[in-house]
């Protein structure tokens, strides 16, 4: 899971960032300036203080290749951050 700060100015490095932490189920978080800096970063480590972690191993699933993912709160409300899927590399078992 990665979190990432960033300025907003576009570039492929804030691009590949973005694409990074949606690919992993993590966050990012967007800075307009130096001075916000020290606000954000309290922020997320509240928000990496106060997750919890999950860890789902898959049965009867299918063969190699990606497999989608979803995951969804029965009761209660909060945010959920999840990888979409995962990826079953082949293995000499199957």
């Amino acid at each position: 899971m990665v979190y990432a700060v960033l300025a907003p100015q576009p570039s492929s490095s804030n691009q590949f960032l973005e694409r990074v932490t949606a690919d992993t189920g993590g966050r990012l978080w967007k800075v307009e300036a130096e001075k916000d800096l020290k606000d954000t970063f309290e922020e997320v480590l509240r928000h990496i203080r106060s997750r919890y972690l999950i860890t789902y191993y898959p049965q009867g699933v299918g063969g190699e290749g990606w497999h989608t993912l979803t995951v969804r709160l029965k009761r209660g409300r909060g945010d959920v951050l999840a990888r979409p899927g995962y990826f079953r590399a082949r293995t000499e078992r199957q």
